[in-house]
């Protein structure tokens, strides 16, 4: 029912009747539908602050990231492991053992970042290289015992501290963040592409 009806209905009832407490109490309802017709009234005439430029949404993503990033790494640093080793070892738990180069396409990291972090985690006993059964020249990395019960103990405490953070949002927010992140995502890579493409054609002669 709209804030003008209400104010027809109450006026109405106050013709109406003659009990003094009755107007007193419907008049006070017509006071409060009239604040909140004039706060509305007043949003509606500031159309801008409801849909929220690109440029506002992207500068929103980005300190998100930064918050949610230095919280994980401060989460994660406390479990006596950085957050480099947790990315790998996380990757290897839910994708398997890979060659060095797909592990680091995986994690973001450049190969000799990556071959200093899988030396470093087998030097304490968390993974282990793997020759190839058909040659011998390719070396996978897998997770040694030790590794995935390490990796599955602290990826509970990852998922917790997730949930923890998700919880403001119900399960259509969640679902509806998902699919909007995944598209500007998706869309973001497809422009990278057309710039790399761009960038790489040849002068016309």
């Amino acid at each position: 029912m709209t804030n003008q009806r209400w104010r027809y209905d109450v006026v109405e009832s106050c013709a109406k009747t003659t009990n003094p407490d009755a107007i007193a109490r419907l008049r006070g309802v017509l006071w409060r539908v009239r604040i909140e017709g004039v706060a509305m009234d007043h949003q509606q005439a500031r159309p801008e602050q409801q849909i929220p430029t690109a440029a506002s949404v992207w500068l929103v993503m980005m300190k998100a990231h930064r918050s949610l990033q230095a919280l994980m790494e401060h989460s994660i640093a406390s479990l006596g492991i950085g957050l480099s080793d947790f990315m790998i070892l996380e990757a290897l738990l839910h994708k398997g053992p890979m060659r060095i180069s797909t592990l680091g396409d995986k994690v973001h990291l450049a190969n000799a970042s990556m071959t200093a972090a899988v030396d470093r985690m087998a030097d304490r006993g968390l993974v282990n290289r793997v020759s190839g059964s058909n040659d011998r020249r390719v070396r996978t990395v897998d997770l040694t015992p030790c590794g995935r019960a390490l990796i599955e103990k602290l990826y509970r405490k990852h998922e917790h501290d997730i949930d923890m953070l998700m919880a403001p949002l119900c399960a259509a927010e969640r679902t509806a963040l998902r699919a909007s992140l995944k598209r500007v995502g998706l869309a973001a890579q497809a422009a990278l592409q057309v710039q790399h493409v761009t960038l790489e054609a040849p002068d016309p002669a």
